[in-house]
């Protein structure tokens, strides 16, 4: 067997063997504002944590955590409180996120506060909105310099809701040193509570309609020779780079995973090179044309790590035809600003989107395992492009089969 495959062959046994965990989502009824729903484990109220981000982190020198014996209403609030060490300027907080599926000209939340002790800051509540490309709004009641010691008193920030909003991130802040607590807090748009606000209008897209092989691939694999395993790596290259870069797939018309099962079954009859391209050639034509514009030129000097997309002139893994479609979708990738399955997230991140937790799925299925090694070698190779995910021997979860996509010109290395 080739060596430059066995890498990614492995790959597909590991999680063939029970490695591979299915995703979970966690989802709440509704949005526990009054706090009073609890994650005993975490010490928190269910679906909130600490810090400014998502999915949490705790500032160091502050404890965000529930407290049952202080508290405005019910049973439970949220206490932010400083330690010894706690650093000038530092701050700790406590936040829940929620997608902004709301119209309306403006979101306010409201909130009771109370205080012990605040020096050298100010406590408060606070609200973000993100939007695509960044931050559209926030408020921490900075202006109000809330300092001291303080009973109970219900306050309020408001922020205008701009169309293009994302998530909302909503919580409680404590600048500097002493105690802070939150409570019995409200969301409402325009005035009016969330149950009352008007949804956005829902972006339908086509590949959300594709619901074949939620329960299996429908494909089994038994011993495979070393022209199937050359097959599957070389596949699951193309089925990468086409997946960031092709603007059918990027405007979510198609499915990628469920186009990856529906080919796979061809592409493992090959019998060579030649009937491999034939193959992948005809499905990258069945996409649709290319009608993106030349992408704009990136001086190398300004690129902290290259791209080496070697393979897509590899005459012996592809036909002089595929290479030439490929490097025209290089030249021509999908718009940066709009793609079905990555967009920008907080802090400069990037987020995964639309990407099926396939909870139905019966496992082990050979053909989800090998779609699941390309797909986390794809998103290492996107989020961390200064590192060598997996395997560094051609597998097609080589990191550089990624670099320059729209999804890496999203996530600039640029200095």
């Amino acid at each position: 067997m080739p060596t430059r495959y066995t890498t990614w062959l492995l790959g597909c046994g590991i999680l063939l063997s029970g490695s591979w965990v299915k995703a979970q989502s966690t989802t709440l009824a509704s949005i526990n504002l009054d706090l009073e729903t609890q994650d005993k484990a975490r010490h928190l109220p269910a679906g909130w944590a600490p810090g400014i981000h998502s999915p949490g982190a705790p500032t160091p020198g502050y404890q965000v955590q529930t407290d049952s014996v202080v508290y405005q209403q019910g049973r439970y609030s949220v206490r932010l409180q400083s330690s010894y060490d706690a650093g000038t300027n530092s701050f700790g907080a406590a936040h829940w996120a929620i997608p902004a599926r709301y119209q309306g000209k403006s979101i306010t939340l409201s909130g009771y506060l109370k205080t012990e002790a605040v020096q050298n800051g100010f406590a408060g509540l606070w609200m973000r909105l993100d939007g695509p490309n960044g931050t559209l709004g926030f408020d921490n009641m900075q202006k109000v310099n809330l300092q001291g010691t303080h009973d109970w008193q219900l306050y309020s920030i408001t922020l205008p809701l701009a169309p293009e909003a994302k998530t909302i991130y909503l919580g409680g802040l404590l600048v500097g040193t002493g105690s802070a607590w939150l409570d019995n807090l409200s969301l409402t748009i325009d005035g009016k509570p969330l149950t009352q606000a008007r949804p956005k209008a829902a972006t339908v897209y086509k590949a959300d309609a594709d619901t074949a092989f939620q329960k299996s691939s429908g494909i089994a694999f038994s011993k495979l020779s070393a022209q199937q395993v050359e097959n599957l790596a070389v596949l699951g290259q193309v089925w990468g780079f086409v997946k960031y870069y092709h603007p059918a797939v990027a405007r979510g018309d198609y499915n990628w995973d469920k186009e990856l099962f529906r080919i796979m079954p061809a592409v493992l009859a090959s019998q060579n090179q030649a009937d491999r391209s034939r193959v992948l050639s005809t499905w990258l034509t069945g996409l649709g044309p290319v009608t993106s514009p030349v992408a704009a030129t990136v001086s190398p000097s300004k690129i902290r790590v290259q791209p080496t997309l070697a393979w897509l002139t590899d005459g012996k893994q592809l036909s002089k035809e595929l290479q030439q479609q490929l490097l025209y979708l290089r030249a021509h990738p999908a718009a940066a600003t709009a793609h079905y399955y990555v967009g920008p997230a907080e802090a400069g991140n990037l987020a995964f989107l639309h990407e099926d937790a396939y909870a139905q799925m019966a496992y082990p299925d050979a053909a989800t395992a090998c779609w699941v090694y390309s797909a986390i070698g794809t998103s290492l190779s996107i989020s961390f492009p200064t590192s060598m995910p997996l395997g560094k021997t051609g597998s097609p979860s080589s990191r550089s089969s990624f670099h320059n996509s729209p999804t890496h010109r999203m996530h600039s290395t640029t200095d």
